[in-house]
């Protein structure tokens, strides 16, 4: 029963550090910087603009007002604004002017301060990478499906640690994860000293038997500050999740091997994570991701020996309305 209640007690202990740390770093918390708030909200606010643009029939002229406040939030005096809040925005308002060509202008005060913004974005250099992009829909592809069935966990590896520029090709596919309302909260941390991989698997702590067999090692994090509001409490563990999928299909894309490691550890011990890999107090470590070629020798026919993994019945997992 003492035991019990001791488990009880740092229970709670661990969830109070939580509820501390998210409120002191969320993006309502006026002890975090303001432009990177500012950024966030940005970016959260432009991305509602791109959404009416690809509705079936937008509403002509829609969220006038909202444009006018994000407006408002790139006035602010003192505020470095970063770089892809700007682009982001430029894209977006450039691409609501045009979709509105057709429409006579009910509030010609505030479609020129749009125009107006724009045009000053255009002339300082800053390029457009928001607003909507045209694309085909996705096609019933046999081979994509069997590369997603083939996907496994190794935890043998060639102890050459992956290239650089090999590790940029596989992040910028794992950019193309879904993110809520494009905040693009993860990180990514990429490790290939011997030293300091074995300093952080011996606390990730589930490694034991191959940890001095990882030649590279990825550590994914999640920015609170992108997030605001009890609601959003958790859901940088979805983001993060999620970028962290599809960082590892981008591996197996590349013929790159790799095990998930997750992260159920406590708060002291993230604290330490944080200070060996030089994470901001401000992000949450998400998982890890050991990584590596395939081994070059001790097996000639290229053969792998990995677990099973069975995965439960379909009656299992799948549950369809019948309403």
């Amino acid at each position: 029963m003492v035991r019990r209640l001791i488990k009880l007690m740092q229970i709670l202990l661990e969830y109070l550090q939580d509820s501390w740390r998210f409120t002191y770093y969320n993006s309502h918390s006026p002890f975090q910087p303001r432009s990177k708030r500012i950024g966030y909200h940005t970016v959260i606010e432009t991305h509602t603009v791109e959404k009416g643009l690809v509705l079936p029939k937008p509403r002509p002229f829609f969220g006038l007002e909202k444009i006018s406040s994000i407006l408002k939030m790139q006035q602010i005096k003192g505020i470095e604004r970063a770089p892809f809040p700007r682009r982001m925005l430029l894209g977006a308002l450039a691409a609501y002017l045009e979709w509105h060509k057709k429409y006579p202008n009910p509030q010609p005060e505030i479609v020129e301060k749009i125009e107006k913004f724009v045009r000053e974005e255009n002339l300082s250099g800053v390029v457009a990478s928001g607003g909507v992009r045209n694309t085909c829909p996705p096609i019933n592809n046999l081979a994509a499906q069997e590369f997603l069935m083939s996907r496994f966990s190794s935890r043998v590896f060639d102890a050459e640690p992956l290239p650089t520029n090999l590790v940029e090709q596989i992040v910028l596919i794992a950019q193309q994860a879904p993110s809520q309302c494009n905040r693009q909260s993860s990180k990514v941390y990429h490790f290939f000293s011997k030293e300091i991989i074995m300093s952080l698997l011996d606390l990730q702590g589930g490694s034991k038997g191959f940890s001095d067999n990882v030649p590279t090692l990825f550590l994914i994090t999640s920015d609170i500050t992108a997030w605001g509001g009890a609601q959003q409490r958790h859901q940088l563990y979805v983001d993060g999740g999620l970028f962290s999928m599809q960082l590892m299909l981008a591996m197996h894309a590349f013929g790159v091997l790799n095990c998930p490691l997750n992260l159920a550890v406590s708060n002291s011990t993230e604290s330490a994570i944080k200070r060996i890999a030089n994470i901001p107090a401000s992000e949450r470590v998400i998982m890890m991701v050991a990584a590596g070629l395939p081994s070059r020798s001790g097996n000639e026919k290229g053969i792998l020996s990995v677990a099973a993994s069975p995965r439960r019945s379909l009656e299992e997992v799948l549950f369809t309305s019948r309403n």
